[in-house]
């Protein structure tokens, strides 16, 4: 279909081929996790799904998705090892496998539970009860998380606008081609306001693999090294993959700031800070279509009007 087709003629890039180390082939296993409370209690967990293998059902459910991270995860490595590059990310099983245990470990607190109760051994039902409900409440996403404040102030923050980016946004509707033309930014909030045709994704993680990530990302870093005008326009008119027409950038000390979201694996992701000199962006090369204390929208000229 259109994915394949894009792959072979467009091509296709692989960050987990680009960043990847020999250390990266190191295997999580339960069997090898002893270092803190938390790994102690995924090994439990998947002792527990073999010791009731032959009596539920569920326990070779929850060993068959821990059997498939692996193969899952073999596989990658062989198409990595043999052909230079996995069709897929292939180190999913880091986050797969802890979950699948702590599933076979949920299910044999359950069945102890039950053995509990036929017991009637009411007054140790209380105390496991009280002890199990106190490990909750600290742990649990209630217990602390929601009422840090930064959180607090964030998940306010999450639910209004910015009153900058609504103006910024209600000037890109009255400006022509504002959502068709080519546009490097990297404003989220924005998005969910109009649409925007990115150059370059702000986010690598979740930028398509026909994008060609690396390219454009080089090119971007090119125009921040750019040193007089003319030399920032060469750039964004040969752009790789056609020229960039429009720029919508922070505005931080009088310079243009651009943040992108990089691949860490395992790890998560990096926030680069791409600063821009302002003085590239002449009158003579650029249009500046729009400006407030926060934001700044430019278009390139195009040659024939130069």
């Amino acid at each position: 279909g259109p994915l394949v087709y894009t792959y072979l003629t467009v091509g296709m890039e692989s960050w987990q081929t680009t960043f990847y180390i020999p250390e990266n082939s190191v295997l999580w296993l339960p069997v090898t996790q002893f270092g803190s409370s938390q790994q102690i209690l995924l090994f439990l967990g998947f002792i527990s799904l073999l010791w009731f293998f032959k009596k539920e059902i569920i326990s070779k459910i929850l060993l068959s998705f821990l059997g498939a991270a692996f193969v899952w995860w073999g596989g990658g490595l062989s198409l990595l090892l043999f052909f230079s590059t996995p069709f897929q990310e292939f180190r999913g099983f880091y986050v797969l496998a802890p979950v699948v245990v702590s599933f076979g470990l949920a299910w044999a607190i359950s069945y102890v539970w039950e053995k509990f109760e036929a017991l009637s051994y009411f007054h140790l039902r209380e105390v496991v009860s009280y002890v199990g409900m106190l490990l909750l409440m600290t742990h649990a996403i209630f217990g602390f998380f929601v009422d840090d404040p930064t959180v607090r102030k964030n998940m306010v923050q999450s639910k209004i606008f910015p009153q900058h980016t609504v103006e910024l946004v209600e000037a890109l509707r009255e400006l022509d081609n504002g959502s068709q033309l080519v546009t490097l930014i990297t404003s989220p909030q924005m998005l969910s306001l109009f649409p925007i045709n990115h150059y370059i994704y702000f986010n690598q993680h979740n930028a398509h693999p026909a994008s060609i990530f690396s390219v454009r990302y080089q090119t971007v870093l090119s125009l921040a090294q750019a040193s007089t005008p003319k030399e920032a326009y060469d750039i964004v008119t040969n752009a790789a993959f056609g020229p960039i027409d429009q720029f919508i950038f922070s505005v931080e000390e009088g310079q243009y700031v651009l943040y992108v979201h990089l691949d860490k694996p395992i790890v998560g992701i990096e926030e680069k800070r791409i600063v821009f000199n302002s003085d590239i962006f002449s009158a003579e090369y650029f249009d500046h279509l729009y400006e407030n204390s926060t934001d700044i929208v430019l278009r390139r000229i195009p040659v024939e009007k130069l």
